[in-house]
């Protein structure tokens, strides 16, 4: 690959950043629920019963929620899963939310050597008796636009630092490129260490599977965590624009 002068060398970067929240079920206080299933590319709820009915009713000493027509009304349990039908297990007043602060993060005029970061701040509200988590996973590696051309995610600073998409490493050293990103808030995984420690994204185009980076069972308003996104190149790295999606992927259970 020809060598370029560093003076001149000139790339631009883009991130785009795409959210899927998946929320449970919910019922509302009308008449009649029709339940239906629901489908994307991505992902497939499957909803053939919910129950005829249902609501609140209350009096000055009282206050109970109701479903009506449910196949089976009880606890079900299995290896790996647990279904409650039929019954108000648990009734929340934090709504299920996610929020991305920005969805795209722009790393522009690349300079080799010269590491650049880019931020987005995720935002969850979480009121329910289960657990929620946030996944990310990157449809692909960063990749020259309309070519092939890519620029590999970091294995960190290498040897006793290397890194993996499920363990974050020291990444200090600017003769060491590619491209990760850390964490640091609430809920996060313990590795990262408050934004100390990187980690490559999992590559889908791989077959590689999302990873949880946020998880918690409490209940709260805007559990919070700025992820920073980090890029460093050599100066063979071949001048373009180069572009991914980073998928992040928001799941609550009740």
């Amino acid at each position: 690959m020809k060598k370029i002068n560093n003076s001149k060398v000139s790339r631009i970067v883009y991130l785009v950043l795409s959210i899927v929240g998946i929320a449970c079920f919910a019922f509302w206080t009308i008449p009649v629920v029709r339940a239906t299933n629901m489908e994307s590319t991505d992902f497939q709820i499957q909803a053939g019963t919910i129950g005829i009915g249902g609501g609140k009713t209350s009096s000055s000493n009282y206050s109970l929620n109701t479903t009506l027509g449910e196949s089976a009304a009880s606890e079900f349990a299995t290896d790996g899963y647990l279904i409650r039908a039929g019954f108000q297990y648990t009734s929340s007043i934090i709504p299920f939310a996610f929020t991305i602060s920005n969805a795209r993060a722009n790393f522009s005029q690349m300079l080799p050597n010269k590491p650049k970061t880019a931020q987005t701040n995720l935002s969850v509200n979480f009121g329910s008796a289960g657990e929620y988590q946030v996944t990310a996973a990157a449809e692909k590696p960063l990749t020259a636009y309309g070519g092939t051309t890519s620029i590999p995610n970091t294995s960190c600073d290498g040897e006793g630092q290397t890194c993996t998409n499920q363990e974050a490493a020291a990444w200090t050293r600017s003769d060491v490129y590619g491209f990760g990103y850390t964490l640091a808030g609430d809920d996060i995984s313990s590795d990262f260490a408050q934004g100390q420690k990187y980690r490559p994204f999992a590559n889908l185009a791989n077959n590689e599977l999302p990873v949880i980076i946020m998880q918690s069972s409490h209940v709260a308003k805007k559990r919070e965590a700025t992820v920073t996104f980090k890029l460093n190149v050599a100066s063979t790295q071949q001048t373009g624009i180069y572009d991914t999606v980073i998928r992040f992927v928001a799941t609550p259970s009740y």
